[in-house]
């Protein structure tokens, strides 16, 4: 549950096996899951309409064609932070914006340079809930940068610095 939660594209294997209906009824699932994930059904291991080779990757994030399932009230909104950030600041004003926006904020996806850390921090959130990684990057002091996705009328950013 939670990979398909994060996903941004889910391929669906053996769908040979099943009607349009059930197709149909898997599809409305994931959507109620996560209603940003791309679905593709494989026939006998072929998936016509998604090619993972032409995939790109961009600024360090993969970017996935467009399939021509659009959301037109899904919106990003990227925030940058100039400074090294103070690491339980920070995450204290994350965990409580992500909570307060969990239902605006779909996803939250960052690569952030904490003070006196030796290595980039990945960031990966859903639902309200986050996690993060150490990256392989030694921590340059660089910009660090926050994305979010999601119903983002409501949200205010400034509350993030």
């Amino acid at each position: 549950m939670k990979q398909l939660a994060v996903a941004d594209v889910t391929i669906v294997t053996k769908a040979e096996q099943f009607s349009e209906k059930e197709k149909n009824v898997f599809r409305q699932t994931v959507y109620e899951i996560n209603p940003l994930s791309r679905i593709y059904f494989a026939d006998f291991g072929k998936v016509n309409e998604f090619d993972l080779l032409s995939s790109i990757i961009k600024n360090g994030w993969y970017e996935v064609p467009d399939s021509g399932h659009f959301h037109s009230e899904i919106k990003t909104k990227t925030l940058m932070f100039q400074q090294p950030l103070q690491k339980e600041d920070f995450l204290r004003k994350l965990e409580y914006n992500l909570d307060v926006y969990k239902n605006e904020v779909y996803r939250a996806k960052g690569i952030l340079y904490f003070e006196d850390e030796l290595y980039e921090t990945i960031l990966q959130g859903v639902g309200g809930s986050f996690e993060l990684i150490e990256g392989e990057n030694l921590n340059s002091g660089q910009e660090s940068v926050l994305v979010l996705i999601g119903r983002l009328k409501d949200v205010q950013y400034d509350l993030f610095y």
